[in-house]
């Protein structure tokens, strides 16, 4: 059992066209597979943490029972050679939920995934957001051996020589 969820917010000042071209960079969906949901967001101003205010929000909801959907970024991950960083981030937000299941949550900067970039980052480093994904499985383990493969120090020795 595996569960993908993929979401993100679309702000006022964001061009909905742009955030969807993003996330088809990282991911594999069709237009169908989109949900959007209206939200309203409390917004709290770095400069000043005590001004918040409510902005509307439309948030792009995806969600998968596989792995399709992820091949992009797996793909991403290889060719960038950063398997252990990908690892190091999925293993540090592995949460247990129950029973056999658990999740791993990370985020990935909506900005730099519009220019074709896979950047890893906080909530606080993507002005505009991040693009959130969730991964649920009672192989936790085997979905992050799947996207992010140990780096095999033999193929790093072979590309040193080249």
């Amino acid at each position: 059992m595996i569960h993908v969820r993929i979401n993100t917010s679309i702000y006022a000042t964001e061009d909905a066209d742009r955030v969807l071209t993003a996330m088809k960079k990282m991911f594999i969906f069709n237009q169908a597979d989109v949900v959007e949901e209206p939200k309203t967001e409390l917004v709290t101003l770095k400069i000043d943490p005590g001004i918040q205010y409510e902005v509307n929000v439309t948030r792009i909801i995806l969600e998968f029972d596989d792995t399709a959907c992820l091949s992009k970024l797996q793909t991403k991950i290889h060719d960038n050679y950063i398997q252990e960083c990908a690892r190091s981030i999925l293993y540090d937000s592995k949460t247990h939920l129950d029973g056999e299941t658990f999740r791993v949550s990370f985020k990935i900067h909506k900005q730099a995934a519009f220019m074709d970039v896979l950047h890893f980052t906080e909530m606080h480093e993507s002005p505009l957001g991040p693009i959130n994904v969730d991964v649920t499985s009672d192989d936790i383990d085997g979905f992050i051996d799947w996207i992010a493969p140990r780096e095999s120090r033999e193929q790093d020795a072979i590309s040193c020589k080249d």
